[in-house]
């Protein structure tokens, strides 16, 4: 079994167009994916969400370890793979993050495992 450290989230949304307000929480216990996200919804919302290049900013800059898991994953639909949130109704964007970012920033592997990575 894979672990890693994850992250967890305890969201906040305003009414104003795409205003987020995020708050992150960086739990360090190594845990499954699975794991982490049942341990997100108990005591917090859910997995984080990232909606935008401003959220990878404030999660690698706070990141106090260089992996976390977020509230991502991969399942195959009719042989493709469909990307989806684990927090219910949030969105793709991330997609279009992760087409615009170099290693630095954010990797993907087949297991989903997001890794956020700090540049020295």
């Amino acid at each position: 079994m894979q672990w890693i450290q994850f992250v967890l989230i305890l969201m906040g949304q305003c009414s104003f167009f795409t205003c987020h307000l995020y708050e992150y929480h960086f739990i360090q216990e190594g845990k499954t994916w699975e794991e982490a996200q049942s341990y997100c919804r108990e005591h917090f919302t859910d997995l984080a969400t990232v909606s935008d290049m401003r959220d990878v900013e404030r999660l690698t800059n706070s990141s106090q370890t260089t992996g976390a898991w977020i509230g991502l994953r991969s399942i195959n639909e009719r042989d493709i793979k469909v990307w989806h949130w684990s927090l219910p109704g949030g969105s793709t964007i991330l997609q279009n993050v992760i087409q615009n970012v170099d290693l630095n920033g954010i990797q993907m592997s087949r297991t989903m495992q997001v890794s956020i990575l700090r540049t020295v």
